[in-house]
């Protein structure tokens, strides 16, 4: 098993076996990285002798302020290109997306027509403080915000080049990608899973249901964890949500045969 970039170098992570079965690319958040993932992709690639690829978004992993100019179009266009590049591979490919990552994996679904999605903690219910009309006026004077995060978050997102303030355009993406998801999900016909957290600072536990409502695909499952919160992966829960993820793909990869 080659993994073909470091994660420590916050680049685009490759996980390639010598004769791989299944193909799985992942989405990092917005102001993420690739190693947000934590053990899952290695996890991944041994469970189904599979590609992982999770690649560095446009912008990230350099500083903050070169998110002010990427587009939600730019990142969703990068997004499709990894899953078609993947494709060319010919063999069966399951996407997924931490956060902000999710909209990029479930839009990328809508085109791609893989054998499965999955999201966690992706924001589309706000909490009512992230909800109110004036925060796109406050952005404007202040463009940058510190995150809420323990000092154990923050020694985790340090490690792995995550950026630990936010644009203030960030929420405008967060918008653009709820907005967005409606239309996308009518077009996922292929099983879907949503994962929340109970303590996501960002959005409401419902949002995992929310999300998938929005799809006709007959396989929907949805699950909250107790006292989960954002970084899922880098918490004491990841071996909750690995298992939940690895149980789904099996069904799905068996499904798609």
């Amino acid at each position: 098993m080659v993994e073909s970039h470091s994660r420590r170098r916050s680049t685009s992570i490759t996980i390639a076996p010598t004769h791989p079965e299944r193909v799985i690319v992942l989405f990092h958040g917005y102001t993420g990285s690739p190693g947000e993932f934590g053990a899952l992709p290695e996890y991944l690639s041994r469970e189904f002798n599979a590609i992982v690829h999770i690649p560095l978004l446009p912008g990230h992993c350099t500083r903050v302020e070169e998110l002010f100019d990427i587009s939600y179009e730019q990142l969703s266009e990068a997004a499709e290109r990894a899953v078609t590049d993947m494709q060319m591979k010919n063999l069966p490919v399951a996407i997924g997306g931490h956060s902000f990552g999710g909209y990029l994996a479930m839009q990328s679904a809508s085109s791609t027509r893989p054998a499965a999605v999955f999201s966690t903690v992706t924001p589309y219910q706000l909490r009512w403080k992230y909800s109110m009309p004036l925060l796109h006026v406050l952005g404007k004077v202040r463009p940058l915000w510190n995150k809420r995060l323990s000092p154990e978050e923050l020694s985790e997102r340090r490690r792995i080049g995550s950026y630990h303030q936010m644009p203030a355009i960030g929420l405008a993406m967060v918008q653009e990608g709820n907005k967005r998801m409606p239309k996308a999900l009518e077009d996922v016909r292929c099983p879907i899973l949503t994962i929340h957290a109970e303590h996501d600072l960002l959005a409401l536990p419902s949002s995992a249901d929310a999300l998938i409502s929005c799809s006709p695909s007959l396989v929907r499952e949805s699950h909250v964890i107790a006292n989960g919160r954002h970084s899922l992966f880098l918490s004491q829960d990841s071996h909750i949500v690995r298992n939940i993820i690895t149980q789904f793909l099996s069904r799905a990869f068996i499904s798609d045969i």
